[in-house]
């Protein structure tokens, strides 16, 4: 077996086993001196490289990947946020903010005529593609229009 000397990682970089070819799930923190072993690194897709829908689900992909989501939780993500996408023309979410996710979620309550988890899952998708795939945090999303919960019996 190749003997691997020690190398230094550049800031964002992912590990990945090359055994299983499957991400490790951390970072490695910049300057991090790697050891033996069989790794390889790559870099993790930044936000400014997000130019087209592609680019945008298949690094919503890799994020899903990296916090080893389920892949049912992936195509439901990755289809909430196709929804999104295509309801508003097709426009960067980059340049969307917290009045375009209200009338979403507004819109699949009224128009679109969903439960009210169907609702919280489009909810959580774009969340996930606000913090965790372009990073960017968003101020208090208040005044959506809530479908409404099926009324118990006793």
């Amino acid at each position: 077996m190749k003997d691997h000397c020690c190398r230094v990682v550049s800031e964002d970089a992912i590990l990945f086993d090359v055994v299983s070819n499957s991400p490790l799930s951390r970072r490695v923190p910049s300057g991090y001196p790697l050891g033996r072993g069989a790794l390889q690194v790559i870099n993790a897709t930044p936000t400014d490289d997000i130019h087209s829908p592609a680019d945008l689900y298949s690094a919503s992909r890799e994020v899903c990947r990296l916090r080893h989501m389920s892949y049912r939780t992936e195509q439901t993500y990755l289809g909430v946020i196709r929804s999104f996408v295509a309801f508003h023309g097709k426009r960067n979410p980059a340049r969307m903010g917290e009045s375009e996710i209200r009338g979403y979620l507004s819109h699949l309550a009224c128009e679109g005529n969903v439960a009210a988890s169907t609702q919280n899952v489009a909810f959580s998708a774009l969340l996930f593609l606000y913090r965790d795939v372009l990073k960017i945090e968003l101020a208090d999303i208040s005044g959506v229009e809530r479908a409404k919960r099926p009324q118990r019996l006793p």
